[in-house]
């Protein structure tokens, strides 16, 4: 018996007529009055574009902490409370009062994670979602820009609320791979790549301070980066406003029902399942925990997410102090005394990027448990090396850090 039932909402004129005869899914087709193709390639291009520049430009923005941290010492940054005269070197009292700074920010960026996932997927417009990021992120980078240690103390503030911006810019950006179902691993690979990378804008910073302090001054940079940010989280809204207008979602909907029906008939032409194919199923099977079809409260519940969360909390913390505290470490520990290596440490921490074709893959072919035991060696292997007193052998250790 044919049976029509309305395709995802009232606001679509998309219809499924399928054939149930045979209990099977191949024998539908679609009458529909959108056609997928009301969104074009351009817009679908575009909004992912963007999503990518905003990742790069301001997602890990405030990893960047080491060069920062330098910029902020020549310019003698809370160095009102060092007993020293040498504004170029940092003091305990000073360095804790900068340290706060990133310590705020980096817990403000991974507590904020949750509630932006769900600000995501609740928040009925993806153009007022951007629109309340490019608040959060321009206030951000404005408020650190006009920021001084005697007359305008909101330093922490400003890297606060760009953390928080940047974490938005994250979540946020990976709505739009599902624009191009084809290239979605590939937008997704990249995104993670790319907030590495992100990293580098403050070294950039850095480096166009000490080449030329009155030209490019901290203000300058920041409010630049500010006016920028309006422009991509414009360019955003205004992106996800029209894919709106075109109810994106059905069409993605249709997209993939039409994916399906191929894939079925395409099933028709095979031939019955061997043993070899059975094993590989059960295989896969075996690759997808229980707690996958768990609502999320129940997932919270289990021993697995209790591992990775405490595996995470573990590592994540040493990854954060040790970003925080290694200008301090190289200063007063190894006599770094001109900032070379902490330079060399900048350029580094970005090339993390490097390492994801080697983490996919050890996912793929060792799967994620022996993943997580490589993961504590690597850990051991840089906590030894760090403990190491040679300043040319932290550069090995920089990698290892960067790739753990």
């Amino acid at each position: 018996m044919n049976e029509t039932k309305p395709l995802l909402s009232d606001r679509t004129a998309n219809t499924i007529t399928t054939n149930n005869s045979n209990n099977k899914m191949n024998d539908f087709s679609f009458t529909t009055t959108r056609s997928s193709s009301t969104i074009s390639s351009t817009l679908r291009w575009t909004t992912n574009a963007m999503s990518l520049v905003s990742v790069l430009l301001f997602s890990g923005l405030i990893l960047g902490w080491a060069p920062l941290e330098l910029m902020l010492t020549r310019e003698g940054q809370y160095n009102e409370y060092c007993v020293s005269d040498e504004e170029t070197k940092l003091c305990p009292e000073q360095s804790i009062r900068l340290q706060r700074i990133f310590t705020v920010a980096q817990f403000l960026m991974n507590f904020a994670s949750l509630p932006i996932g769900y600000l995501v997927d609740y928040i009925p417009s993806k153009g007022l979602y951007f629109a309340m990021t490019a608040v959060v992120q321009v206030t951000g980078l404005l408020i650190f820009a006009a920021s001084d240690s005697l007359t305008f103390d909101y330093f922490t503030v400003g890297y606060g609320l760009m953390a928080v911006g940047g974490s938005m810019a994250l979540v946020g950006s990976f709505p739009a791979s599902f624009l191009l179902p084809e290239y979605q691993l590939g937008l997704l690979a990249m995104i993670s790549c790319l907030f590495d990378a992100s990293s580098a804008v403050l070294f950039v910073f850095h480096r166009l301070n000490v080449s030329n302090s009155e030209l490019y001054t901290r203000r300058m940079l920041f409010a630049s980066l500010g006016c920028i940010g309006i422009v991509v989280y414009g360019l955003l809204a205004t992106c996800w406003t029209l894919l709106e207008l075109k109810h994106w979602k059905d069409v993605i909907a249709i997209e993939e029902l039409e994916t399906e029906k191929k894939k079925n008939n395409n099933n028709n032409n095979t031939l019955l399942p061997t043993t070899e194919n059975c094993d590989n199923n059960n295989d896969r099977q075996k690759d997808h925990p229980h707690i996958i079809g768990l609502p999320i409260w129940e997932q919270l519940q289990t021993s697995e997410f209790m591992l990775v969360a405490i595996f995470s909390s573990i590592h994540i913390l040493r990854c954060n102090y040790y970003v925080m505290t290694i200008d301090d470490f190289l200063y007063y520990f190894l006599g770094d005394s001109d900032g070379y290596y902490a330079d060399v440490f900048s350029y580094v921490l970005p090339s993390g990027i490097l390492f994801f074709p080697l983490i996919e893959q050890t996912l793929v072919r060792v799967g994620i448990t022996r993943s997580l035991h490589i993961t504590n060696i690597l850990g051991v292997v840089f906590g030894i090396l760090v403990l190491i007193p040679s300043l040319k052998l932290q550069v090995f250790t920089f990698f290892v850090f960067t790739g753990f």
